[in-house]
Parts: structure tokens; C-alpha cells; sequence
């Protein structure tokens, strides 16, 4: 208010001399645009209304400018939508500016100020200076808000899934199984997240890089093998020490490539304070009699999952890997096995520190089993494509639909003659036959 009345001062002639004009510029809204985009829009509408208070008891105007902000203000909450990219910042402005336009032309009327042609274009280049303005301050202190208060923004974690990042370049490069299963967990995730009404852009994101531990060893993780498996040489102590330690180095890659917080709690929390069954079984399998064998080892270092979002990314992670187990995923086979995973998470105690209900816990599962169901859907066979047999004693030829046909080429009568000339009946049908073979073949 004291710029636009400095302003104002500078000149003697109307209606540039006009204080009440000049505020049509200043960016109102900035600040409900700003909560909206970095909270949400319950606490944007209260700024909201702080604003138009401050500006009502500061402004010359009194009433007419609290309106004027609190309208401006209500415009930018709901103008920007659903932030998702920088330039809803613009757009949100450019709405704004119309806004502050009409708006000003309404409080000239209410004020009975003079509609003279120099005022009207005064008035619409203040208003949409405001817009200009508060798209401006917005988008230069949005950046500086996030990572001063640590808040995460849709439009951030939007620019982590980006698959040129180099952490998720090296893990589609070198860990190709591991990344198309993070994208995996990824879908079901989100679509539980959805369904319990939790952050589901955040799920999907933390799950792109809840494997990047694995980077530091990728050939040891069955989904990157290729028929050699190293843990066949590894003692069941050395085996889990390799499995566990893919999150303590994840942990560190995460905070060497500045990976937010909340993305980085998906790392351990995914995993919880599990055990590695298979490996715990197989070392007591080998201990030597009185023996005994430390489980402790065989843990995962934890902690629980802390979030709702963290612990739906521990059981999609758990049940899209022990769906692609299943020699048949069918409906029935998807279900009992989702419901293992889930009894068997719920009863070690994976959950115990999380805010996730029973009634969510439900949705959660059935959200789960439908998408996995979805992903392993049945398919008929295509004929001609099935593979041959191994069997050399049971030669196989291609459907009859497919077979060559044979197309002799065509000759005159008396050509025919001649090559037919010579030789016998049998000896043309087994060349013939003959022939056959070698084009089935």
C-alpha cells in the first residue's frame, strides 16, 4: 500500500494520481496461492481471509479492498486445480488477472470513481499486473518454501519419476528386473493408496526407488538372474547379509543424489524388521547338531513402516513378487495368496506402528487382489505359435491352416510331356512326398 501510494505521488494528474487504482497491482492472492500448492486448500482459505482482514484495516479502500483480496484470493485457491506442473503457476496468474480486472471495475462503480477512459485502462493494466505479480512471487518463493520446510509438492515428486534421472537410468540399465518390478508395485500401490484415500502420487514415486539399494549388487537378486545364481556358492549367513545390506545402501545413495525424505523412508520401511525365511530355514537346515542359529542375522534392520504409504508398499511389494511365483495365477490362486502375505505381515507385527486401520487394511487387500488378477489375466492360445517339440522321434509340422501349399509352376502340355516322360508313377509321388518334407521343414 505505501508503493502504490509513492506511486501515486509522483504525479499530479488523474487518475494516475489515484492510490486506490495503482492497489489493483498488488498480489493479494500470493499467499493463498502459496499455502494451496505447498498444504491444501483448507488452510489457503483461512490465509484467505486473514488477508482480506489485514488489507481491509491497512488499505484506504477499508471494505472494498477486504473484498477485492478475499475474492482474488478465493480465485487463485481454486484457479490453480490440481497442481500438478510449473505451469499451472502461469495459468493460475492469468486467471487471477482476469479476476482483478472485473473486480476492479466493480469497486470503481461502488466507489462512484470516474469511469474516464484513462481510468479504465489504468485499472485493467493494475489488475492484471496483480496476476502478473502473484504468479511471479509465487513461483519464486515456491522452490525456496519446499525445501525450507521440507514440504513435497506434486509438481517435485512428478520431477523424480522422471526415467533420465540417472538413479533410475542406472537401475533400468543394470537392474532391469528390479525396475520392472518397482514399476510393478508402483501400479498396485497407487490404486490401493487410491482406494484408502492416502497419497497415491507419493506411493507410486517411493516405490520407483524403494530398490535402488540393489544397484550395489543387482546379480544377486533373483529377478536379475539369468539361470546362475551366486548365492548357490554363499553360505545362508553371507546370503542374508547381501539381501539386508541392498537398504543400508540404498539409504545412501538416496541422501547422495538428494532424495526428499519421504522418498528415502520407503527404503527401510518397505522391508520393516522382516525375516528372510528361505535363507533362516536353509542355515538351520545346515547347522550342525546343538547348533543354533541367530535369526537376528536374517532381519531386516527396519524400521516399520512409520506412514499408511509405507506400509501399502510393503504389502503390494510382498504380493506382486509371490504372485509371479505362481505356476497358475488365476483369481483363486491370487486371493489365497495375497491373504497369506497379508495374514503373515499383520501377525509379525509389520503394522503395529502405523496409523492404517483394519476397515483401510480390507480395502487395501481387495485393491491388491483386483489388480493383480487384472495384470495376470487369461489369454487364449494362438495357433501356429506354440512351440515346437524337443522331441526329435515326434517331428511336429505347422497347423493346416498355415502349412505351404504347393504351387507347381505352370507348364505346357508338352512340357509336362517331356518331364513326365521316363519316370513311373512312384517315383514322381516320392519325389513329390520328398519335396513336401523339405518345404514343411
Amino acid at each position: 500500500f505505501a508503493l502504490a501510494e509513492g506511486v501515486a505521488a509522483q504525479s499530479t494528474h488523474a487518475p494516475t494520481n489515484d492510490a486506490g487504482l495503482w492497489a489493483f497491482a498488488i498480489p493479494f492472492a500470493a499467499s493463498a496461492l502459496l499455502v494451496t500448492m505447498l498444504v491444501d486448500t483448507q488452510l489457503a482459505l483461512i490465509t484467505a481471509v486473514l488477508t482480506a482482514l489485514f488489507a481491509g484495516l491497512l488499505a484506504p479502500g477499508g471494505m472494498l479492498t477486504a473484498c477485492f483480496a478475499l475474492v482474488s484470493s478465493s480465485a487463485a485457491i481454486y484457479g490453480i486445480g490440481h497442481y500438478r506442473e510449473r505451469q499451472s503457476v502461469t495459468k493460475a496468474g492469468l486467471l487471477i488477472g482476469a479476476v482483478n480486472v472485473a473486480l476492479a471495475f466493480a469497486v470503481m462503480l461502488s466507489s462512484q470513481k470516474p469511469l474516464t477512459l484513462n481510468a479504465i485502462l489504468l485499472a485493467v493494466a493494475c489488475g492484471l499486473a496483480g496476476g502478473l505479480f502473484t504468479a511471479v512471487f509465487t513461483a519464486g518463493l515456491l522452490p525456496v518454501s519446499e525445501s525450507l520446510f521440507g514440504i513435497l509438492t506434486d509438481v517435485r515428486l512428478l520431477e523424480l519419476s522422471n526415467a533420465d534421472l540417472p538413479a533410475l537410468g542406472q537401475l533400468a540399465l543394470r537392474a532391469p528386473g528390479t525396475n520392472q518390478h518397482a514399476h510393478a508395485v508402483g501400479q498396485l500401490a497407487e490404486e490401493a493408496s487410491r482406494a484408502v484415500g492416502a497419497n497415491c502420487l507419493l506411493t507410486r514415486i517411493g516405490a520407483l526407488y524403494h530398490d535402488i539399494g540393489k544397484l550395489a549388487a543387482p546379480d544377486y537378486f533373483i529377478e536379475n538372474q539369468h539361470g546362475d545364481n551366486p548365492h548357490d556358492r554363499l553360505r545362508p549367513s553371507q546370503s542374508a547379509r547381501i539381501i539386508t545390506s541392498h537398504v543400508t545402501y540404498g539409504l545412501k545413495l538416496a541422501q547422495e543424489i538428494g532424495l526428499p525424505k519421504q522418498i528415502a523412508d520407503f527404503i527401510p520401511q518397505h522391508h520393516g524388521t522382516r525375516t528372510l525365511h528361505f535363507f533362516l530355514r536353509k542355515a538351520q537346515a545346515e547347522a550342525a547338531d546343538g547348533e543354533t542359529v541367530d535369526e537376528r542375522e536374517f532381519r531386516y534392520p527396519g524400521p516399520k513402516p512409520q506412514f499408511k504409504e509405507s506400509a501399502i508398499m510393503m504389502l503390494a511389494d510382498s504380493c506382486e513378487a509371490a504372485a509371479r511365483s505362481l505356476a497358475r495365477p488365476d483369481p483363486e490362486n491370487v486371493r489365497t495368496i495375497v491373504n497369506k502375505i497379508f495374514d503373515a505381515i499383520v501377525s509379525d507385527g509389520q503394522l503395529d506402528e502405523c496409523d492404517l486401520s483394519l476397515r483401510e487394511l480390507t480395502k487395501v487387500r481387495d485393491s491388491i487382489i483386483n489388480s493383480l488378477t487384472a495384470i495376470h489375466h487369461a489369454r487364449i492360445d494362438y495357433p501356429g505359435f506354440n512351440p515346437p517339440s524337443l522331441d526329435p522321434a515326434t517331428p511336429t509340422l505347422p497347423p493346416p491352416d498355415m502349412r505351404p501349399r504347393l504351387q507347381p509352376p505352370h507348364r505346357s502340355p508338352h512340357q509336362q510331356g517331356r518331364r513326365g516322360r521316363g519316370r513311373s508313377a512312384d517315383q514322381q509321388g516320392q519325389g513329390l512326398t520328398t519335396s513336401v518334407c523339405e518345404r514343411a521343414k
